[in-house]
């Protein structure tokens, strides 16, 4: 196998893992709502880059309960 070939192998079998992954989390997000003790234990061992995603992922969660809750909850003119 070339060097080119087991790249694109890889590749392929990384992003099939990754997949799997990606499905796993959302799986357990459906039933597993934050608590903050477990998510300071898990900040204290975060990266500066895994933070940066938690901050982005959160605040694009809270953009979206704040947009969900405009279309919910109709505004009255009266």
């Amino acid at each position: 196998m070339t060097k080119a070939s087991r790249t694109a192998a890889d590749t392929r079998r990384r992003r099939a893992s990754t997949g799997r992954m990606m499905d796993e989390i959302m799986e357990l997000a459906r039933s597993l709502p934050l608590t903050r003790q477990v998510l300071a234990d898990s900040l204290e061992a975060a990266t500066p880059a895994q933070m940066e995603f938690m901050l982005s992922w959160m605040n694009e969660e809270l953009a979206s309960r704040g947009r969900s809750l405009i279309m919910v909850i109709p505004v009255s003119y009266q």
